[in-house]
């Protein structure tokens, strides 16, 4: 049993090592990587050109589709797909945001949770309770579009 679990270790130890390797090696990449951005964004506008017609081929025939598609509903067709949407993906967005963000809240609330600074927040649930707030409102502009 120990025999096995030494031959274990090493092979865990083999494979950490490669992956510590491969690792260290992807680094060099990401820098050049880093270093092109920098050098085409800030020199050379370069990037931006080549990015935005790249994006444009790809994005322009999905929203002409999208485009033709809405033209050729009526009122009440777009609105009832506006309806379903909201009810099946923003009502439950906005119920798991608000639960959780009012947890979060509280839970600050009740713990006293704050900035050891001086200049930090005293009162971290604040900040926190903006989350909640935000879901709120969402919720409500969501609602006027379904009236």
């Amino acid at each position: 049993m120990m025999c096995f679990l030494f031959r274990l270790s090493g092979i865990l130890e083999r494979l950490c090592g490669f992956f510590g390797l491969l690792s260290a090696w992807m680094v060099v990449p990401l820098i050049l990587v880093i270093v092109y951005d920098v050098i085409t964004r800030k020199i050379f506008f370069i990037q931006q050109a080549v990015l935005n017609s790249a994006l444009y081929e790809i994005i322009s025939p999905t929203m002409l589709q999208e485009a033709e598609w809405h033209e050729r509903r009526t009122a009440r067709t777009k609105g009832w797909v506006e309806m379903i949407a909201i009810l099946l993906l923003a009502v439950p967005f906005c119920s798991v945001l608000l639960f959780h963000s009012v947890d979060t809240v509280y839970s600050a609330w009740q713990q006293g949770e704050g900035s050891s600074p001086l200049t930090g927040i005293c009162i971290r649930w604040i900040i926190k309770s903006f989350l909640a707030i935000g879901a709120i409102e969402y919720a409500g502009t969501q609602s006027r579009a379904i009236q």
